[in-house]
């Protein structure tokens, strides 16, 4: 049985970088196909529309106004079974929670050696999620929901009030919102737009 090829782009300003990933993914994971290289937020968003892209790998440092993570978040509002690795040399908390806030699978910075990065390049177009361990508290995006909190966002991403959730749960209303604090509070989730935005993200209709 053949191997799926995983379309891949790479979004990357320096050409010895993009190489660099390049040879990496052409020896080390064959499944992925690069199809499409690009330098900022208009070649990539012209790449993604003129090819069937699967997977992307993005730097954070554009030569455009847009970074890559505001380019992640919007590519994940127009392609949102895209799956993004942020690969960067920027690996402080606040950065890394953008990334995954705005919708991004994984995260390695360019400090981690080769295995890493292909570690997690196999592990996100296979499905899964990935964080290098190098990261800052790294356990932070990564702690998992509870069954009733998922239970709670997959309401939430159906647009039900809090009321509606307490009836079809048959909890109380203070224990929605309970529910609602403590996923914010693990995907550090600042309102309740980034919430139901988590939601739908999670749970696409």
């Amino acid at each position: 049985m053949m191997t799926p090829t995983i379309n891949t782009m790479i979004v990357e300003d320096h050409d010895i970088v993009a190489s660099g990933i390049r040879e990496i993914l052409r020896t080390a994971v064959p499944m992925v196909n690069v199809v499409a290289t690009a330098k900022n937020a208009d070649e990539a968003w012209s790449s993604i529309k003129n090819n069937k892209i699967h997977f992307v790998i993005m730097d954070i440092r554009l030569d455009s106004k847009l970074n890559g993570i505001s380019l992640t978040s919007e590519f994940i509002k127009e392609y949102p079974d895209l799956a993004i690795l942020i690969y960067s040399g920027e690996n402080n908390e606040e950065v890394v929670r953008r990334a995954i806030n705005a919708g991004a699978r994984g995260y390695v910075p360019k400090g981690a050696g080769i295995e890493n990065l292909k570690k997690g390049i196999e592990i996100i177009v296979t499905g899964g999620s990935y964080l290098d361990p190098s990261l800052p508290r790294q356990q932070r995006y990564v702690e998992p929901l509870t069954s009733k909190e998922e239970e709670v966002l997959k309401l939430i991403a159906e647009e039900k009030k809090d009321e509606e959730i307490s009836q079809e749960l048959n909890i109380v209303s203070t224990t929605v919102r309970t529910h609602r604090a403590n996923i914010m509070s693990k995907r550090c989730l600042k309102n309740a737009v980034e919430l139901y935005q988590y939601a739908i993200k999670c749970y696409p209709n």
